[in-house]
């Protein structure tokens, strides 16, 4: 049941009273017997919990947005470290003039010595 502050105006008397939302304007004056008017004090006690409500949700959100900020961060990183390093060792070379000629001479000599042909690729009986 609701607990309402009351107020006498013929005697003064100030108190509470616990009635029904029906019968809250049924209160008299334990004083006098006047009938009492409520009188509105301070503003009432309530205590949202859970999620859905304003403060939680807010807080909530601030947390993701944290969160996917900080993966984000942790993600451009990781890929400015993979570039650094692909910068660093790219996984093919680009080879020319003495190098490529070099590595020509390489294929040309593993060819020979393991018999396989030029153009197929497969072992030639000698």
């Amino acid at each position: 049941m609701p607990t309402y502050d009351y107020a006498c105006t013929r005697c003064g008397w100030e108190g509470e009273g616990y009635r029904t939302i029906a019968e809250r304007k049924n209160f008299f004056c334990p004083e006098c017997g006047n009938q009492a008017e409520i009188v509105f004090r301070s503003a009432p006690a309530v205590h949202f919990h859970g999620g859905g409500f304003p403060s939680y949700t807010m807080k909530r959100l601030k947390n993701l947005e944290e969160e996917k900020a900080r993966i984000n961060r942790r993600f451009e990183e990781e890929r400015m470290e993979r570039r650094k390093r692909w910068l660093k060792d790219p996984p093919f070379r680009v080879l020319e003039g003495k190098a490529m000629e070099e590595r020509l001479e390489r294929d040309k000599e593993y060819q020979r010595k393991n018999h396989i042909g030029p153009a197929q690729g497969l072992k030639v009986q000698g």
